[in-house]
């Protein structure tokens, strides 16, 4: 089953997030990061066994901010195909931009309205664990 790793310090805004992922009808297993400085050391722990699949990056995070990360993991060649869904309260022009500059795949805004987030989710989930093909590196993990 395809891994999900969320990069989110929020207690609560995780749990909405698994909450609505459950919603929409996927039950792929989710790793949890809270920091930006800890995703990087994870990466190059997992790199051969526990790849992930797909990438939820929230934007402000303690330590290594969401952006920083993200230039980051697009600037090295062994993550930048991992599939980046930035997900985030903001949906700022600028802040936008500045995600798909560094090369997000995906922009989702985080929203009061659960409906709404569980569509989000199930549309986005469905293009990114389903749909695409992507390199073997981030190919489904072996169970």
């Amino acid at each position: 089953m395809r891994q999900i790793l969320a990069v989110e310090d929020s207690d609560q805004d995780f749990e909405v997030f698994c909450w609505a992922l459950k919603r929409s009808g996927w039950t792929n297993p989710v790793s949890r990061i809270s920091t930006g400085d800890a995703v990087l050391p994870y990466l190059q722990q997992n790199l051969s066994e526990r790849w992930p699949f797909v990438m939820v990056l929230d934007l402000n995070l303690p330590g290594m901010g969401g952006l920083e990360l993200l230039r980051t993991l697009k600037g090295q060649p062994e993550w930048r195909s991992i599939p980046v869904i930035v997900l985030s309260t903001s949906d700022r022009p600028s802040e936008v931009k500045a995600c798909y500059a560094l090369g997000a795949n995906s922009f989702l805004k985080k929203t009061l309205d659960t409906h709404r987030f569980v569509q989000d989710l199930q549309v986005t989930m469905a293009y990114w664990l389903n749909t695409v093909v992507l390199p073997e590196q981030v190919q489904p993990w072996q169970d």
